[in-house]
């Protein structure tokens, strides 16, 4: 089950408050040691965002992240928010922690939130907090689009345009690459289950660990047959590169196809 972070309720007054916070720990598993496929199973039918997490809980970061949060309860809860909003989550879930097998403890990977008001009184806002860097608040007057959804895709798209151009400014202000359009290369489950294979093989301990011909040939056997030792060990450190993109930024990309 994933830690959930829920607010008490509190009697009710005039001011809206946010309430104070539980914390409830959850269950833990260990990765496979990538050697044997079969350790996966059945990953040719996971869909988008049990792939999002597999990739995301192999994140070092990300598992630091989870391993140092402080046991004491109001930093505790600043931790797992900040955390929370760093890797797109909507709730908190240890990266020992299964994918899950039920809708309660399942990851929900939070691309966008949407507050929408089609009532006639205006809609209390005050529940949300400043915007921190990196957040962008849209407001669009959708009912004008009811005749014609044409005019909301145009809004939609203009919003789009406002805010790509702020990136790029950003970027150039920073000094930081140009931002682009960028999708995963690979969504076969067969390709994807090679790089998680890797990345589990490249986290086992010292002792354990296979040299990088030998991790090349445990997931790309039939590829072995035909390269020298050089190419084996280049195409591995590749392949690492890539799969180690995906658990810390295209997972997000892959939860939301």
């Amino acid at each position: 089950m994933n830690e959930v972070i829920a607010p008490k309720k509190q009697k009710s007054s005039k001011r809206k408050l946010r309430g104070t916070w539980s914390v409830v720990p959850a269950p833990h598993s260990e990765l496979p040691n990538g050697r044997e496929l079969t350790a996966y199973v059945d990953y040719e039918t996971w869909e988008a965002s049990r792939w999002a997490w597999e990739f995301l809980r192999r994140n070092k970061e990300f598992q630091k992240a989870c391993d140092s949060l402080p046991q004491e309860r109001e930093d505790r809860i600043l931790k797992l928010k900040k955390l929370i909003r760093n890797y797109g989550l909507t709730q908190f879930k240890h990266w020992k922690e299964e994918y899950g097998s039920g809708r309660d403890n399942q990851p929900i990977f939070d691309g966008v939130r949407i507050r929408a008001n089609l009532k006639e009184d205006p809609m209390d806002l005050s529940d949300i907090p400043p915007l921190e860097k990196g957040q962008a608040l849209i407001l669009l007057e959708i009912l004008p689009c009811l005749d014609d959804l044409e005019l909301l895709q145009k809004r939609m798209t203009f919003a789009y345009k406002q805010l790509e151009e702020r990136l790029r400014k950003y970027a150039e202000k920073n000094k930081l690459e140009k931002p682009v359009s960028r999708k995963p290369k690979i969504n076969k489950s067969e390709d994807l289950i090679a790089h998680l294979r890797i990345l589990d093989l490249r986290g086992q301990a010292k002792e354990d660990r296979l040299n990088p011909a030998e991790r090349f040939k445990t997931v790309y056997p039939s590829e072995d047959k035909e390269l020298d030792a050089h190419t084996k060990v280049q195409r591995e450190k590749d392949r690492f590169k890539t799969a180690r993109r995906l658990s810390s930024k295209d997972y997000l990309t892959l939860a939301l196809i």
